[in-house]
């Protein structure tokens, strides 16, 4: 596959949308490793404070953003809360 800057450049898409779209490829089953998309550190960081707040798949993620003191931006907070998802249906 190829990478996300490469998608943007030749779809002349923005990052946000690349993201949201392989979130949603993933989510519909196709083979997407979005575990490729973000840190370790940042994935584990997120998902930490999704199970502190309690908050669900299709929650704002601005009041996680705020949590984690904007130390994340909205990509990698999608791309941890639909690892997160995946992992709770296996």
């Amino acid at each position: 596959g190829y990478a996300v800057d490469e998608i943007m450049r030749l779809r002349s898409l923005s990052d946000t949308t690349v993201i949201a779209h392989l979130v949603k490829l993933a989510e519909d089953g196709h083979p997407v490793v979005l575990e490729a998309l973000i840190s370790e550190k940042a994935r584990r960081e997120i998902i930490k404070a999704l199970a502190e707040l309690g908050v669900g798949k299709n929650e704002p993620m601005k009041p996680i953003y705020e949590f984690l003191d904007e130390q994340y931006s909205y990509n990698e907070i999608r791309v941890a809360m639909a690892i997160r998802e995946k992992s709770l249906l296996i």
